[in-house]
């Protein structure tokens, strides 16, 4: 299994508008194969959101990231928050994104 993992903080006043960015850019996603999706609330942090992409072989996960859809979530959260971190997990090894 691969995952991309994304931390992102938003602001209070723009919370909804993120949680619809969040779930438009899931539905974009549910075109590739496999993918599972799900995002939360941080417990300490109110506005800060883990959103997990996965899919079963690494090529899938490439193919999202090189896509318009990618871009339409990466872009999303930019505008409406702060993404704080971005990583792959796999079952090898975690890749920090820059």
């Amino acid at each position: 299994m691969f995952i991309l993992k994304i931390l992102a903080n938003t602001q209070p006043q723009k919370e909804t508008e993120f949680i619809q960015a969040l779930e438009s850019a899931f539905k974009k996603a549910a075109r590739f194969n496999d993918v599972k999706t799900c995002f939360c609330r941080d417990v300490y942090e109110n506005y800060l959101f883990h959103i997990e992409l996965s899919w079963k072989n690494e090529s899938d996960l490439k193919n999202y990231m090189e896509s318009n859809e990618y871009q339409y979530l990466v872009g999303a959260l930019t505008v409406l928050g702060d993404i704080t971190e971005r990583k792959i997990i796999s079952a090898n090894k975690i890749d920090q994104i820059n």
